[in-house]
This record gives C-alpha cells, sequence and structure tokens, in this order.
C-alpha cells in the first residue's frame, strides 16, 4: 500500500491492476473499522479521490467509487472522504459519458455521503441532486436506480434538498419508479424517497397530484418484499398527514392493505409501519376511523398490542388504536365488547413507555362511561394500577391517570359523590397556538409579520443578517415558541381545581400538526365546539402583525374572528356559561384588548371572553434566546411562585431577567381580583402606557373549587 499510494505513482499509466488495487482497497474498508482507519493513515482517501478526478477509465472509476463508498458508512469516514473533495468530483463525472457501471458505484457513494447532514449540502451545492434525479428518469440498470432513489431518500433530510427535488421533477420521477419498475431494490428505495420527501407539506399535496398515492397503495396490497412493504407504509403514514390525502388514500381502499398487513406481516418495521399508517388517516377523520374498525383493524391493532415484543411497533400499534377510538363512541363500544379496556389495562402495568403509557390513559379516561364499565375494571386491579401510574409518572401520563381514576369513581356502582356542600370542579380545556415558520407563510403574511424582539444585543443589531442568519434565528424563535407553549401548558396542568378535558385540549406537542392538517380557524371551531367545557384557554405565542393579527401559514386571525367563531360555537351549545381566555405573548397583543374593550356590554356571549396582553396596541413583545418569551416565562413564573394564583398587584413585579432588557417596554401593570363565576367580564392588559387602566382580571376563585 505504502508504494503504490505514492503520489509519484499517479504518473504511471492506469491500467487493469489499478482498477483491481482500487477494488481491493473497497473490499478491505468494508471488513473493519481498523481497515478503514488504516486506508486512510497511508493516504488512501487522498489517492481514490485522484483516480475518481482523472476518471480516465470506467474500470478504475467504478473500483474507486466503490472504495470511496465504503469508506464513507461511518460518519468519521464521509467527513474525510468529503474533505478530500471526492463529492464535486463524483458530480463531475456523473455529466460525462461513462457506463453503468461507474454511475451505479457513484450513486452508491452519494448514497452513503448523503447520510451526512454537511455531506447533504456539499451534494446540493454541486448540483447533485439534479443528477441523481435525471438518474432515476433514465432506463438504465436497476443498481443505478436504485443508488440514486436511496441517495435522494437520504438527502430528503435536510428541507433544502427537499425543496431541490421537487423543484427539478423528481417527485414525479420517483412515482414513476413505484409504478413501472419490477426490481424490489429499486421500488423499496423509491417509496422510501417519497416518504422522506412526504415530511413536506407541499410535497404531500404534489405527489398526490402527480399521481403517487395509488403505486404505494397497490405495492402495500401485492408485494411481498418486506422492504418495499415497510417503505411503502411508512410513506402512506406521512402522506395521511395531509388531510385531502387521508380521505383519498380510503377512498382509493388504501386501509385495506394496512390491516391485513397488521394481523399478517411477521416483519417488525412493516408492522410499525402499517400500523402508524392507519393512526394517521384515523387522525381528525371520522369516517376512516369507522372504516378502519369496518375493516378489521381494531382487532387487528389490539392483536399486535397483545403479542408484540418489539416497543417500538407497541407504541404504534397503540398511538393507532388512541387515534381510531377518539371521539367515536361507535368504537369505543367495540373495543369493550373485544375486552380492548382490560388488554390496555395490563398494558398500563407492565409497560415503562411513556408513549404506551400516554396513549392508554387517554383511552381509558374516555372509555369509562358508565357503573358497568366501571366494575370490570375495577375487578381487574384498575384502581391500584392507575394509583400506582398516577404516583410513578408525571406530566400527561400522570393527568390522564389521574382523570382514569375519577371517572372510575364517578361511574363505579359504589357511586362516589363529593363531600356535603362542595361543589364540582370547572371543566377546563386548552389550545395551544405557535405561530407558523415564516418560511411556510405566504408572500403576504410574511411581509406583514412583526416578530417578537429579542433580547440577545446581537441579534438586535445586526444591520445585515444574511439567509443563514435570519434561518438561524427563524429557527430559534420558533423554538421560543413552544416553549412558551409548553411552560403554559405545564402550569394549566398543575392548577388545582379544574379538571383538565384532555380529550378536548390540543397541546403543545400536537399543535403544529393539527394547524397544519385542519388550518387554523377550523381547528379554532372544533375547539369551541363543546357543551361539557366550562373554561377554555387559547395560548398563542410568536409573530403578529401591526394591526395585532396573528400569523399562520396561509390565515391571518384576528379578535373579530375568534369572537365570531365563540359566539356561533356558545349559540349551538347548551352550554352558554362558557368562559373564554385569550391569553397573547406577540406583538401589538394589546389591540385584542382595545378590540374587547369596544365591543358592545349587550353583545352575545361577549361577557364571558378574556384577554391577557403581553403588551400594549403600539409594544413589541419580547423573547429571550434558550428560555422563551419573556412575558410568558414572567406570567408562569409569578403563578406558581410566591403570589396567590392569577392575582398581581399593580407595579409590584418586574419580569425576570428585566436588568438585562434593553428598556423597559414590557413592565406589568396588572390588578387582578376577579371571580370567574360571579363577574360577568374581564380585560387583562399588560405594558407600559401610563393610560392602562386598573382593569379587572380573573382570581384565586377562578380555579377554587
Amino acid at each position: 500500500w505504502s508504494v503504490i499510494m505514492n503520489p509519484s505513482v499517479m504518473g504511471a499509466e492506469v491500467d487493469a491492476s489499478m482498477a483491481n488495487f482500487a477494488r481491493r482497497i473497497g473490499d478491505l474498508s468494508l471488513q473493519s473499522e481498523a481497515n478503514r482507519s488504516r486506508v486512510v493513515q497511508l493516504g488512501g482517501v487522498e489517492f481514490l479521490v485522484n483516480l475518481v478526478r482523472k476518471a480516465l477509465d470506467d474500470a478504475v472509476l467504478e473500483g474507486a467509487a466503490i472504495a470511496l463508498s465504503n469508506l464513507a458508512l461511518t460518519e468519521a469516514g464521509r467527513q474525510v472522504v468529503a474533505e478530500h473533495g471526492a463529492i464535486p468530483h463524483f458530480i463531475r463525472a456523473l455529466q460525462s459519458p461513462v457506463g453503468d457501471g461507474p454511475l451505479a458505484a457513484i450513486a452508491g457513494a452519494l448514497r452513503n455521503l448523503a447520510c451526512g447532514s454537511e455531506e447533504r449540502l456539499q451534494i446540493l451545492h454541486h448540483g447533485g441532486v439534479e443528477q441523481l434525479v435525471a438518474l432515476c428518469k433514465q432506463d438504465k440498470d436497476v443498481s443505478i436506480q436504485e443508488n440514486a432513489a436511496a441517495a435522494i431518500a437520504n438527502l430528503a433530510d435536510e428541507a433544502k434538498c427537499r425543496e431541490r427535488v421537487s423543484s427539478c421533477g423528481g417527485l414525479e420521477a420517483l412515482c414513476s419508479l413505484c409504478n413501472t419498475s419490477q426490481s424490489d431494490a429499486v421500488l423499496a428505495c423509491a417509496a422510501a424517497a417519497l416518504g422522506n420527501l412526504a415530511d413536506d407539506d407541499e410535497n404531500r399535496v404534489v405527489i398526490a397530484k402527480v399521481g403517487g398515492l395509488e403505486p404505494l397503495i397497490r405495492l402495500c396490497a401485492s408485494s411481498v418484499n418486506d422492504a418495499v412493504l415497510e417503505s411503502s407504509a411508512a410513506a402512506i403514514a406521512n402522506l395521511a398527514y395531509n388531510e385531502a390525502n387521508r380521505k383519498r388514500i380510503a377512498q382509493l381502499t388504501g386501509i385495506e392493505p394496512l390491516v391485513w398487513l397488521c394481523v399478517h406481516s411477521k416483519n417488525e418495521a412493516v408492522l410499525e409501519s402499517a400500523s402508524a399508517a392507519l393512526g394517521n388517516l384515523a387522525y381528525y377523520n371520522d369516517l376512516n376511523r369507522i372504516r378502519v374498525a369496518d375493516t378489521g383493524g381494531l382487532q387487528a391493532l389490539l392483536l399486535l398490542c397483545d403479542t408484540t415484543s418489539n416497543e417500538a411497533v407497541l407504541e404504534s400499534a397503540v398511538g393507532a388504536l388512541r387515534h381510531v377510538l377518539y371521539n367515536n363512541d361507535g368504537n369505543r363500544n367495540k373495543l369493550v365488547k373485544l375486552n380492548g379496556l382490560e388488554l390496555l389495562l395490563r398494558l398500563c402495568s407492565s409497560s415503562d413507555s411513556e408513549a404506551v403509557l400516554e396513549s392508554c390513559t387517554a383511552i381509558l379516561r374516555k372509555a369509562v362511561s358508565n357503573s358497568e364499565i366501571a366494575q370490570r375494571l375495577l375487578e381487574n386491579g384498575a384502581m391500584q394500577i392507575m394509583t400506582k401510574v398516577e404516583q410513578e409518572w408525571s406530566g400527561t401520563v400522570r393527568s390522564y391517570a389521574s382523570q382514569t381514576l375519577k371517572a372510575l369513581e364517578k361511574n363505579s356502582r359504589r357511586a362516589w359523590t363529593p363531600p356535603s356542600g362542595q361543589s364540582s370542579c370547572p371543566r377546563l380545556a386548552y389550545m395551544m397556538l405557535p405561530c407558523s415558520h415564516p418560511s411556510s407563510m405566504t408572500p403576504t403574511i410574511r411581509k406583514a409579520m412583526i416578530n417578537r424582539r429579542s433580547t440577545n444585543n446581537e441579534i438586535e443589531e445586526e444591520a445585515n443578517p444574511t439567509e443563514g442568519s435570519n434561518l438561524k434565528h427563524m429557527n430559534s424563535e420558533m423554538d421560543n415558541v413552544h416553549r412558551d407553549l409548553t411552560a403554559f401548558e405545564n402550569f394549566l396542568k398543575t392548577r388545582e381545581g379544574c379538571e383538565i378535558d384532555a380529550d378536548r385540549c390540543i397541546e403543545a406537542c400536537d399543535a403544529f400538526i393539527v394547524l397544519q392538517n385542519a388550518g387554523p380557524v377550523k381547528a379554532i371551531k372544533e375547539f369551541f365546539g363543546s357543551d361539557e367545557v366550562d373554561i377554555f384557554v387559547l395560548v398563542y405565542s410568536g409573530h403578529a402583525t401591526e394591526d395585532g393579527a396573528l400569523c399562520f401559514a396561509e390565515h391571518l386571525i384576528t379578535f373579530e374572528q375568534v369572537l365570531g367563531m365563540w359566539q356561533q360555537a356558545r349559540a349551538k351549545n347548551s352550554n352558554t356559561e362558557a368562559r373564554l381566555l385569550v391569553f397573547l405573548d406577540c406583538p401589538r397583543a394589546g389591540k385584542w384588548v382595545k378590540a374587547l374593550e369596544g365591543v358592545p356590554a349587550a353583545a352575545a356571549f361577549a361577557s364571558g371572553i378574556m384577554v391577557q396582553a403581553s403588551c400594549s396596541a403600539t409594544q413589541d413583545s419580547w423573547s429571550s434566546p434558550e428560555e422563551g418569551g419573556v412575558f410568558t416565562r414572567w406570567f408562569v413564573n409569578q403563578q406558581q411562585h410566591g403570589k396567590s394564583p392569577w392575582t398581581v398587584e399593580v407595579g409590584e413585579v418586574k419580569p425576570a431577567g428585566q436588568a438585562s432588557l434593553p428598556h423597559d417596554e414590557q413592565l406589568p401593570c396588572m390588578s387582578c381580583k376577579f371571580d370567574l363565576f360571579s363577574s360577568r367580564r374581564a380585560i387583562m392588559c399588560v405594558g407600559g402606557e401610563e393610560d392602562v387602566p386598573n382593569i379587572s382580571f380573573f382570581g384565586e376563585a377562578w380555579f377554587a373549587s
């Protein structure tokens, strides 16, 4: 090796022995990490890259590409290969008239290199996406198509690559491969690529539009290859995040083959993907829930939950059950007849997976609807099991276990009743509303939006931000939005004196998907449509417009719209005494307060609305890197530490970290003494304006039982 890798040898004639030697390096590199390290130490990567660069012979080029591909199987190997400039030479070779062997080998090398984030960007920068899509379109050797499709699948982990694949016709090319290829390897890689590309909402729409749903469903129904089945079912699962796709997949009889796979497949990866697809198809689609149950899906998912020893399969199957049963009494009744509740109890007793426990307790808390069911579960040890879960877990799992215990007490034959003189707790539901990422907004909304200001002076003072720095700032702010919503959600969950109606809640972890699938208008309307909830809480964090409108991908939501949806919901429902709290941490949030003040007192149901704003109608709202919204953090901390719930006097407290703020734009101005069930109207504004009135908000009695 030391002799032949010497640069002086490069001037010698390249012949078959050189090609064989390159292949030998590839074979040795495949055998062990020690061999790969030795090749690197002896200058083998530079030697192989030079062979690719000269590209004097197809056999040599193919051998060098295979060797580099094997070296790129590890993260360290990928970095070394990329650092020696292999990627631009590979892509240049793809543009040259070379044979099928080198093309397949180079596509394979790019396939392995595309597993690294930095390497993906290099491939994108040098035009590799277009070359790989071109290989998929050509009627070439199946090895070329397989490696090219697999490379695109790996590249699709990067959002910019997904966009480029779509723009250069890659979605159509991959759909065509799924429709026409006779090779299982090609079909598996093409379906995997479509599945990864479907992480992008626009791509989900395009894939369906160019006919991608039909071949994926056909593969699920007809293939006997596990890799093909796994990839096609996983692709359907991702495509089903789109509401229109959920309907179309059901119309194309896509549910039935997924149920069949859940019953008959022995492959754990196939079972995980198929059950996940069923769950996503049932998400916010009652017709699909019914169809899953009618085609044997309930039995199939219960069988999986009962027999699998694979945690990923169990999490997927019980999660799918949760979606199939959500808000559907008919399916819940079928579950009871199939002894599904007893199975879920056993899982609560035996599983230590948080995802499994959350799904099981989420189902149980709503399924205990009468004394007969309660008694059956009590006889199977439900009280002890749920008490143990409540004691050992926190967060959502604990909350759901507590609600299950309450449902057991309420519906058991021992007829639990509250002590004399104690009234029942108000039922509360919350909806977390994150702003959309600016990159997903329409140009009109993106132009109109105002960002929250950052306490990081470097961000505030950057005069000419680059595209990369802007993206970094946007991503950081979206992380802050999630922190705000999670903090407020955790605060609500830990309050005493109210009962959380978890089935009605839109949690922070689900909010982006709900808004993406249903849109903000439909999602808010559905949230308001309950007779059983006494207190509705809308929590928004992020960007806003100069008029105070909340910013989503394709919608601006104003106070007037929310008021209209609230009034319509109350007019249709019997609980006319329900209350609505809107909590806003965004620029110009006080516009909502002004708008509420302008609503006539006699307006229908307007007296049940409260607004909590982070700033006045003309001010900015602030966020802090790694910590979230300044006001949200201060507000939640204030309620949790040292103050009576929801009670703060004017000017009494400044936000935590106030000294680090550029100026005093976000000082609290509060007076909070309000009993939700006796007062009829409340408005809350926070800001630095001198004319902010001493307005009442809801106080300790709001959460008191």
